[in-house]
């Protein structure tokens, strides 16, 4: 079907010439598809009928429109129902979609008008309906009344993050790790949003499940599928229970000092000593246990792949109660937690002492001055561990990637931005110092920036290498910083002078 002749006729140039008389010039651009749903908004007066009535009689577009059956009284019924309207019964709106879901399927030829609103009052959100027909397999379209872009009314109907002009990401709402969640959220100590000020000071409550005397926070940053994290505090001569599961874990010591024993079945077991700054992965479904061993409690960070495992598996009891031995990761040599290689910026280790001193390489890719060290742990797959460091008074490239990223600061002060592409004025600012955990939230562009006359070091854990070997691994840098950055840089900077610091 193609639009009417160019010469239009008497009714037709009537209708644009009325539309002239409003201030309005029709631009027909003819629906790419044979079936579709036009969406109209905002609707927020009586006038968005007669504009649209006008533009579709003058641009001989066969569509029809939808209002609700108050709008069709008698006499006017049979007119309104011949310029294309179809009455809505907001009583049973339900059953009226499937009908109209039939007889899109009916027809070869069908547009629809709606105003996903509902209303003509402000509202903050958007009736379903136009997305149900969507879904039903018929094209999208908005009109030129709108105000906000298709995927910001995507977002508000469907519950979407906005992640670019083209990208868009549902959050999982009935995952198993979901569903895992929502069950043991009675049980155990839940934390969820995007940032801890400080993880050597936040409050802890009890987690008898981890041992006697033991206090923490289960980690649930955004809503993030893949990686999780736990704080633990153990008591003075205390113990978590010994454990073994098929997701990797990372753990970063944050304070005080004491011991894990690790043991494989039928190989011996291996006592490894840890103090505050060192690092370490439990290698893949080994048993262990963490000791405190000095005068006070010891408080441990652990990143884990817990939720991706699960999300596979479906099934938290074979994930923690199975007997297979991971032999080509962990062979029970004595030295295994004390042998590193190194290749350029990545070393293999399975240990490493006091990451807040240790050396890093030049990084030039994030900006002059900066510098970085990655470790491979334990053989992993899943979970990856680095560290990055950034000069006094700079600041690094924004960059976003696919997998979501824990960060911890282990020194140095300043603060850093998020945003979603293309909306920077949706930014959010985490203003940290040493202690600070944050995530970006997924597909965030990020960017760290060191206000301090010392350089500014952080550990960040997350799964790049699980997400690169299904073929989705995602890096963009931007190597022109966005508007706003260097004004907002420059502004923290005169402040912190004008304090003395």
């Amino acid at each position: 079907m193609t639009p009417n002749a160019p010469n239009p006729s008497p009714f037709r140039r009537l209708a644009l010439w009325l539309l002239s008389l409003f201030g309005w010039r029709s631009v027909m651009v003819w629906p790419p598809e044979p079936k579709g749903v036009i969406m109209v908004y905002p609707h927020t007066s009586n006038w968005d009928f007669i504009v649209g009535m006008l533009f579709k009689i003058g641009n001989g577009l066969p569509a029809n429109w939808i209002g609700k059956a108050e709008m069709f009284p008698a006499p006017f019924t049979g007119l309104l129902k011949w310029l294309g309207g179809i009455p809505l019964d907001r009583k049973r709106s339900k059953g009226f979609l499937d009908a109209l879901v039939e007889e899109f399927r009916r027809r070869d030829w069908m547009w629809v008008a709606i105003a996903p609103e509902g209303t003509r009052s402000h509202t903050e959100h958007l009736k379903p309906g136009f997305y149900v027909l969507a879904l039903a397999g018929f094209a999208l379209l908005h009109t030129g009344l709108a105000r906000m872009a298709f995927f910001e009314l995507f977002a508000y109907v469907k519950g979407v993050d906005i992640l670019g002009p083209t990208v868009v990401r549902e959050p999982p709402t009935d995952s198993p790790y979901q569903r895992w969640l929502e069950s043991a959220r009675a049980e155990i100590p839940v934390f969820e949003g995007l940032v801890i000020e400080d993880v050597a000071s936040i409050a802890l409550r009890p987690w008898p499940q981890m041992g006697a005397g033991v206090t923490g926070l289960y980690l649930r940053f955004a809503d993030y599928q893949m990686n999780d994290g736990r704080l633990l505090e153990i008591p003075a001569g205390g113990s978590t229970v010994s454990q073994r599961h098929l997701y990797e874990k990372g753990v970063y010591v944050i304070g005080g000092s004491g011991y894990t024993v690790f043991q494989q079945e039928g190989k011996a077991a291996d006592r490894v000593e840890w103090g505050p700054g060192d690092l370490f992965a439990v290698p893949l479904n080994v048993r262990h246990q963490h000791f405190s061993g000095g005068d006070g409690p010891a408080r441990l960070l652990a990143v884990t792949s817990f939720p991706l495992v699960l999300n596979v598996m479906a099934d938290d009891d074979f994930i923690a109660d199975n007997p297979y031995a991971f032999d080509e990761r962990y062979d029970g040599a004595p030295d295994y937690f004390r042998n590193v290689a190194s290749d350029d910026l990545v070393f293999t280790a399975n240990f490493v002492e006091d990451i807040r001193d240790t050396g890093v390489q030049p990084f030039a890719y994030r900006g002059e001055g900066n510098a970085a060290t990655r470790w491979e742990m334990a053989g992993n797959s899943m979970l990856s561990m680095h560290i990055s460091e950034m000069p006094p008074r700079m600041y690094k490239k924004a960059h976003r990637h696919t997998s979501d990223a824990f960060i911890l600061l282990l020194s140095g002060e300043g603060f850093s931005l998020t945003w979603p592409e293309g909306a920077y004025h949706k930014r959010r600012r985490v203003d940290w110092q040493a202690g600070t955990l944050f995530v970006p939230p997924t597909y965030w562009y990020h960017q760290h920036l060191n206000t301090g006359s010392t350089p500014a070091r952080y550990l960040a854990i997350n799964s790049p290498t699980v997400i690169r070997n299904i073929g989705l691994r995602f890096i963009d840098q931007l190597e022109v910083d966005v508007d706003g950055i260097e004004e907002e840089w420059r502004r923290e900077l005169a402040k912190r002078q004008s304090e003395g610091r």
